[in-house]
């Protein structure tokens, strides 16, 4: 792996909307391997992408 591509993923812009964070959590997900501590980053996106969807479905 590229360390310039690991690096860019680790220092990524503020993520706004959901469809960023899931956009990044994708991409993020292929380097995971490379990623100290990926787990723990990712399970933070993934709740908050959890919650959204929920506050949606709910009626």
């Amino acid at each position: 792996m590229l360390q310039y591509k690991v690096d860019s993923i680790c220092t990524w812009l503020l993520l706004l909307t959901l469809k960023q964070i899931r956009f990044f959590v994708r991409i993020a997900a292929i380097y995971r391997k490379f990623i100290v501590q990926f787990s723990k980053i990712a399970l933070l996106l993934l709740k908050l992408i959890r919650q959204s969807n929920n506050k949606y479905t709910e009626k």
